[in-house]
């Protein structure tokens, strides 16, 4: 009687085990032609103007700080200004009304590796923080327990005046929610890694992701003078990784909190989590690549 108690007991574990969900990280590389990665971000400048980006978050963003190099007020007009993802553009200017929440706490730390200090208010747009002041930071954290939120609505800005020797946060887009997965012999063993597995690399020709941010600014707020900037980039490697590989165990910061780091952040990556397990193919989600072995 004990010992089947026993085998049952067994069973039930080895079931769990093999059943127990995994996540993996597919790593994007990204190249610029025009934009040079800088220690903590990539940074293009011109005589009136440096932008710089960090593309670092779950399925990359576009999100950039415009800066204002000279002593004149200078506009951006977002009518004339588009982010492009493989020829396909979307518009920075489309009339819709935002709500942002708006969370009462003294600091936050999201999840795309910036932190933010706003003097007690972190302002968050879906997923992205709108800080005043960005620096690099490659971890995860949660915003504190006590911190109390409310909305608030915002018109999207036609044309955004940026001062003189100042800099506006501009919200972009979301890259690419996709994840790569291969085929063949060894498709198993790549998209589900033990550590981690090489994918793909890519020239400027052949990349499955050419990204161009193209803005348009004047000296004039009636857009008089335009001048256009087109800042490109591409995906130039991909990498999957198992968890474990990808992100390091809970450690302590400077002030006690409990944190947990990215171990490949840059700014000129992004990556995408997806979902896998142990024994795959026990598992229906991955039926397809059963079938490649028979």
């Amino acid at each position: 009687m004990y010992k089947q108690l026993f085998i049952m007991a067994m069973a039930l574990l080895a079931f769990a085990s093999c059943s127990k969900e995994h996540y993996f990280y597919q790593l994007y590389e990204v190249e610029s032609p025009d934009v040079q990665t800088l220690p903590g971000v990539m940074a293009y400048d011109n005589d009136d103007c440096l932008i710089t980006y960090n593309l670092w978050s779950n399925s990359g963003n576009m999100n950039f700080v415009f800066y204002n190099k000279t002593d004149s007020e200078l506009y951006l007009v977002m009518p004339k200004s588009f982010f492009i993802l493989n020829n396909l553009a979307s518009d920075y200017y489309n009339g819709n009304i935002n709500t942002i929440t708006v969370a009462q706490q003294n600091s936050a730390v999201n999840a795309t590796g910036l932190s933010v200090g706003l003097s007690g208010y972190a302002y968050n747009h879906g997923s992205q923080w709108f800080p005043t002041a960005i620096q690099r930071l490659s971890a995860i954290a949660e915003i504190s327990s006590n911190s109390v939120s409310y909305s608030l609505s915002v018109p999207d800005q036609e044309i955004i005046c940026v001062p003189p020797r100042s800099a506006k946060y501009i919200k972009g887009f979301a890259i690419s929610d996709y994840v790569h997965k291969v085929c063949g012999n060894d498709a198993y063993f790549i998209n589900y890694p033990k550590k981690s597995s090489f994918v793909a690399t890519y020239t400027n020709d052949e990349t499955p992701l050419m990204i161009r941010n193209r803005l348009a600014y004047a000296f004039s707020s009636d857009g008089e003078g335009l001048k256009l900037i087109e800042n490109t980039f591409f995906v130039k490697s991909v990498y999957n990784y198992n968890e474990k590989v990808f992100i390091s165990k809970k450690k302590k910061d400077c002030e006690g909190n409990n944190v947990r780091y990215f171990n490949y952040y840059a700014p000129q990556r992004f990556y995408n989590r997806y979902l896998g397990r142990k024994n795959a193919f026990n598992d229906m989600e991955q039926v397809e690549y059963y079938s490649l072995f028979n």
